[in-house]
């Protein structure tokens, strides 16, 4: 990840990565910077339940690992493990190059998520991915609403293709803005008692 990306997250979520010391000796995030939103929503998410919990936890590790987006917290509990379930599941269906809505798919004996317009081997040429702040909070309070309506069975949901997302999964949903904010005016509706 580029070094200015790094240290947005680090000065947003200082917190929860101060066991890194020193911003300018960070281990580094050991994936690309299209996640770079994901992890933010992720990280926001984490600080927002550890603050309600009083729960110590610390991550200690973020990088790619076949193909997909994997965390490694010190400390935490089951609340936290399904906080990053959820984001390595959303980063199946995110290119780790751009951001944009990808496929895992294997290239050469690599895993990888790509969008079409990375999946070719030619060079795209440089992209810059800026932090998405509306993405970030989106999908935070989408991943809190949907862990708390389904507890157990988040993972399954999250995998069906769903009639009320245009027959879209929820996962494929959540690589985007309007997809999280498709997801939880979803919940809401199933909440509340409305059929989808």
């Amino acid at each position: 990840m580029d070094s200015k990306n790094e240290m947005i997250l680090w000065e947003r979520h200082r917190t929860l990565l101060s066991s890194f010391a020193e911003p300018d000796v960070l281990f580094g995030f050991e994936c690309l910077d299209g996640w770079l939103s994901l992890i933010g929503g992720m990280l926001c998410l984490i600080e927002k339940y550890r603050a309600e919990s009083t729960l110590e936890v610390r991550v200690e590790q973020v990088k790619e690992k076949f193909g997909l987006l994997r965390t490694y917290v010190r400390g935490g509990d089951i609340v936290v493990d399904r906080i990053l379930d959820v984001a390595e599941m959303v980063s199946s269906c995110t290119c780790e190059i751009c951001g944009e809505p990808g496929k895992h798919f294997e290239l050469n004996g690599w895993l990888q998520v790509r969008c079409l317009n990375h999946r070719l081997p030619n060079d795209p040429g440089a992209v810059v991915c800026s932090y998405n702040e509306a993405y970030a909070v989106n999908f935070a309070k989408t991943v809190s609403l949907m862990l708390w309506f389904f507890k157990d069975n988040y993972a399954s949901w999250l995998n069906q293709e769903c009639l009320g997302l245009g027959r879209v999964s929820p996962v494929e949903a959540l690589a985007t803005v309007q997809g999280c904010q498709a997801v939880y005016d979803l919940l809401k509706k199933m909440e509340h008692g409305v059929l989808v």
